[in-house]
């Protein structure tokens, strides 16, 4: 298993360097107060990860939500359980 992660690693060390080498060209980029000048493949690269970690995010606040959710429906379902065993064990009047 170690050499295939090896293996893979070293796979898109290889691509990375690749796709570097063919994207090259300067880019401009102009944040209204400054503008910077990168290579396209840095600039991808940014892109893609800005993209990553903000998907994390918004995902991390998802399952927080559903966890919650789940927190309050396995507390209901436990009284639910109580009081139908409650239930159960009293007297049957006629």
């Amino acid at each position: 298993m170690q050499l295939i992660k090896f293996i893979l690693a070293i796979l898109f060390l290889i691509i990375g360097f690749t796709f570097a080498l063919i994207n090259h060209t300067p880019v401009l980029l102009d944040f209204y107060v400054t503008q910077v000048t990168l290579p396209l493949s840095v600039v991808i690269l940014l892109a893609i990860g800005s993209g990553l970690l903000l998907g994390s995010v918004l995902s991390l606040f998802f399952f927080l939500r559903i966890k919650h959710e789940n927190r309050r429906l396995k507390r209901q379902h436990d009284a639910i359980r109580k009081e139908v065993t409650n239930l159960r064990t009293l007297p049957v009047k006629s």
